[in-house]
C-alpha cells in the first residue's frame, strides 16, 4: 500500500501514527545501514544490530524534526 509513496510522504504517515509507513522505510534503506555498518564493524552480527539499534533510535526521535513537511 504504501510502498509507492516518498520517503517525505512516509515519514509524515509515521508522525501521524502509520507504523506501517516506518516499517516501509526500514525495508527500504535495511540494506544500505547494514552495508555502511558492516563497513565499520567487519561483523554482520554487529553490523545488524547497529542497524537495528539505528532505525529504533531513528523512530524515537522522528518527531524531533523541526520541519517534517520540507524533506526532500
Amino acid at each position: 500500500m504504501y510502498q509507492e509513496l516518498n520517503d517525505k510522504n512516509l515519514i509524515l504517515l509515521t508522525l501521524a501514527g502509520e507504523q506501517n509507513a516506518y516499517e516501509i522505510l526500514v525495508v527500504r534503506y535495511e540494506k544500505l545501514v547494514v552495508s555502511a555498518a558492516y563497513s565499520v564493524t567487519h561483523s554482520k552480527f554487529m553490523a545488524e544490530d547497529a542497524a537495528q539499534d539505528a532505525f529504533v533510535s531513528a523512530w524515537m526521535k522522528l518527531n524531533m524534526l523541526r520541519e517534517p513537511e520540507n524533506i526532500i
